[in-house]
């Protein structure tokens, strides 16, 4: 699929062929997935993702998704990016950017949500493609709310940004408040946290032990 463009063509396929012979520091990697649509709103992760330029060498067969640049290179990284807006929280409305920023400085940004309602204790989830590999340190949140009708914030409590290369993952379990017409800074950690209420109190924890706690 290309950003930006509608419909699909097999006559590209050749274009891509080339363009990875060229460009082997990026590996085009295709995700599982029963939708092009269930792909690109974040629902399929899988451990067996596909390097498209050696899928038949390793045997690959079924359907696999991924996102490419309009123009060469098309090759760039794909990132699934979740949000959980809290329980307690207000239902958003409107247009939800994110910014993934990298330790070295790089940055990319996409559309999380163009314009729709997401309820208290669900999960928004996209899948954002950036130029270059990011080794993530934190990312922005931006909320257009689509008219003065909806609320003018919301509450997320949980963060969770997947690299679909290797399948590593960052996160953050602290409430943060998303108000429109500005941004909200997040920090995230490598592995992926999770949250308990007790009382209260919530615990926050990660993979690696490395334990926190928000009252």
């Amino acid at each position: 699929m290309f950003e930006d463009l509608a419909g699909c063509s097999h006559k590209r396929s050749v274009h891509f062929y080339i363009d990875m012979l060229k460009n082997t520091g990026c590996q085009m990697t295709g995700i599982p997935c029963s939708s092009y649509e269930a792909f690109s709103d974040g629902e399929c992760e899988s451990e067996e993702h596909s390097d498209m330029l050696h899928s038949n060498e390793y045997g690959y067969r079924g359907a696999a998704y991924l996102n490419t640049f309009a123009e060469s290179p098309y090759c760039g990284y794909q990132y699934n990016v979740a949000l959980r807006v809290a329980k307690d929280s207000d239902a958003p409305k409107g247009k939800i950017e994110t910014t993934l920023y990298s330790t070295d400085g790089r940055q990319s940004t996409g559309l999380l949500s163009e314009d729709e309602t997401i309820e208290a204790g669900s999960y928004k989830k996209s899948v954002e493609l950036s130029r270059y590999p990011l080794e993530l340190q934190k990312l922005s949140i931006t909320y257009e709310r689509s008219s003065i009708m909806q609320y003018k914030s919301f509450a997320i409590d949980k963060v969770t940004v997947t690299d679909y290369r290797n399948m590593n993952r960052w996160s953050s379990c602290s409430m943060n408040r998303i108000n429109t017409d500005t941004y909200t800074m997040v920090y995230v950690y490598p592995g992926v946290c999770s949250v308990r209420e007790i009382g209260e109190n919530i615990k926050l924890w990660f993979n690696e032990e490395k334990f926190r706690k928000q009252k």
